[in-house]
Formats: C-alpha cells, structure tokens, sequence
C-alpha cells in the first residue's frame, strides 16, 4: 500500500514559520503557510523598535540567505524589528 504524501500547514509567516517553509520546500513537501496578519513578519515589523537578542548571524540561516540572495550585514550586530 502506497503512503499518501505528507503535507504540512505552517501556521505563522514570521521568521520562523518562513524558515519552516523553506526547510518544506528543500524536502520536496507540500505545505500551505497561514497567516493571520496583513503581510509575513507582521509582529517583527510591529515591534520594529525593539532590539532583538542574537545577532543576524543567528537570526538568519545559510538557507534564508541563500533563498534571499543576500548576506548577513557585518559587525554581528543585534537588529532591530524594522532591520
């Protein structure tokens, strides 16, 4: 008997529900993102002035980076929400 394919529902596109997406795409699932708000990163950007704990090195990963075509800005700073 054949196993139906698995399909995820990522329920947020925040930072960490984008990362989820992609690590769904690189495994070839079928996923579906939810969100509530106007626009992915919704409560980041809302919360724009608050600094963040970790530095982009960690806030970001080699996949995001890859997939956004960019790098993490140098000096290993801690971003803010609007960053």
């Amino acid at each position: 008997m054949t196993r139906p394919p698995t399909r995820v529902a990522i329920i947020g596109a925040g930072p960490i529900g984008l990362e989820t997406a992609l690590a769904a795409a690189a495994r070839n699932l079928d996923f579906t993102v939810y969100e509530a708000g106007a626009a992915p990163g919704g409560y980041v950007r809302r919360w724009g002035h608050v600094r963040l704990f970790t530095p982009w090195e960690m806030n970001v990963s080699e996949r995001a980076r890859a997939a956004l075509g960019e790098q993490a800005p140098a000096g290993g700073g801690l971003p803010t929400g609007e960053e």
